[in-house]
C-alpha cells in the first residue's frame, strides 16, 4: 500500500488536535518532502491539522513555533485523546441550538437561515422553498 492510501486511513483529519512524536527521515515511507532541522522543534508539540495535502501530508498549525505551517508525514502524528474536531463542534453547537425559521429549499437542497449569508445563489429567488 502506498503512503496516500495509508495516510487516507490514519484517522486524521482536518481540524484533528495532533503531537508530533518524532522526527521523520527525508521521504521516509513515500512522503514526498523532507524534513528541516527546524521541524525538530514541534517533537512533543499539539497542534491543530489545518490542511491535507495528500503525498505532503498534512500542514499543522505551526506558524508560532517555527515561523511557518509545515507539512507532516502522517506517521509521526498521534490524535490527542480526548479531543473533537472542529467540524465536529460545529455540528454539536448546531445540534444544541433551537433553529427558528431554517427554510429548505427543493431546488438547491440547502437549508437557509434567513438572517445568514445565502448558501446558494438561488436563495430569495427560489419560489420552491419552504418554512420547516
Amino acid at each position: 500500500m502506498d503512503y496516500i492510501h495509508k495516510q487516507n486511513e490514519c484517522g486524521i483529519k482536518e481540524g484533528d488536535k495532533v503531537k508530533v512524536i518524532r522526527a521523520a527521515l527525508n521521504k521516509e515511507n513515500g512522503w514526498e518532502c523532507i524534513w528541516l532541522d527546524v521541524m525538530d522543534k514541534c517533537v512533543g508539540g499539539e497542534f491543530t491539522v489545518l490542511l491535507d495535502k495528500g503525498r505532503k501530508g498534512f500542514r499543522l498549525s505551526t506558524g508560532n513555533i517555527i515561523g511557518v505551517d509545515n507539512v507532516f508525514p502522517y506517521f509521526v502524528l498521534e490524535l490527542v485523546s480526548g479531543t473533537r474536531t472542529i467540524k465536529e463542534d460545529i455540528i454539536q453547537s448546531i445540534m444544541d441550538e433551537e433553529k427558528p425559521n431554517v427554510v429548505s429549499c427543493s431546488s438547491c437542497a440547502h437549508d437557509h437561515l434567513p438572517s445568514a449569508d445565502p448558501m446558494c445563489s438561488v436563495y430569495g429567488e427560489c419560489p420552491n422553498y419552504q418554512e420547516k
